[in-house]
């Protein structure tokens, strides 16, 4: 029996390109605001970072989620924010972690190799299968962490 998704439960995978190249320091002040805020709004997800690129996934209540993708879409320091994938969930996917962030060196060469290769694909034609595979290989990573 598969479960039924919660009307409330609701989640958000999407790319962006930060302005400019972030540091170590930077990403982890990144990650100590957003565990903080995230979990103040009961919002999940994993942050995958590679040279200036984001794929992330958001999950959580869906006011709270989409009212942090408008604030991250309208934040100056990304650009080309493109939603890839929405939708209600059954069950959370990231439940332990406010936010989990990675940077592309702490992945499997396979998974690197994904990864780069959807970042350096043309978003302006981003398909389902191009979501799925940014949603596969956020799953990808969090279970090669659990194991």
């Amino acid at each position: 029996m598969t479960s039924q998704p919660d009307e409330n439960l609701y989640y958000i995978v999407y790319v962006s390109t930060a302005t400019r190249l972030l540091g170590e320091a930077e990403l982890r002040e990144l990650l100590r605001k957003a565990q903080v805020a995230n979990a103040e709004r009961d919002i999940t997800g994993l942050l995958l970072y590679h040279d200036g690129d984001f794929i992330q996934t958001l999950e959580g209540p869906r006011d709270a989620v989409e009212t942090l993708f408008a604030k991250i879409a309208g934040d100056p320091r990304h650009r080309r924010v493109i939603r890839l994938m929405h939708g209600p969930l059954a069950k959370r996917q990231f439940p332990n972690w406010s936010m989990g962030l990675r940077r592309i060196s702490d992945l499997s060469a396979e998974d690197a190799r994904h990864f780069s290769d959807f970042l350096t694909a043309d978003r302006t034609s981003l398909g389902r299968e191009d979501a799925n595979a940014a949603y596969r290989l956020l799953l990808s990573f969090r279970d090669t962490i659990r194991g």
